[in-house]
């Protein structure tokens, strides 16, 4: 892979390595957001309330097959016990 002009051509070169290309960076510093509660996500918020849970279901039951099929994969992505 060759990246010139910020162009990447992946046909040429196709063993060389990103940290072999002079001028990329090495590292990576990445710090955590410490304002981020991992509680406060949608999922938590959802799955936490009884309610919500009956309006999930209710739409998935109460709905055409494609607004059933996103409720579904809704309630695959919330937490479980």
């Amino acid at each position: 892979m060759i990246i010139k002009n910020q162009v990447i051509d992946p046909e040429l070169e196709d063993e060389k390595l990103m940290r072999d290309i002079p001028g990329m960076f090495q590292t990576v510093q990445l710090k955590r957001n410490l304002n981020y509660n991992p509680l406060s996500h949608p999922k938590f918020l959802i799955s936490n309330n009884q309610q919500n849970f009956e309006r999930i279901f209710d739409m998935l039951q109460n709905s055409s097959q494609a607004k059933a099929d996103q409720v579904w994969d809704l309630i695959q992505k919330l937490p479980v016990n």
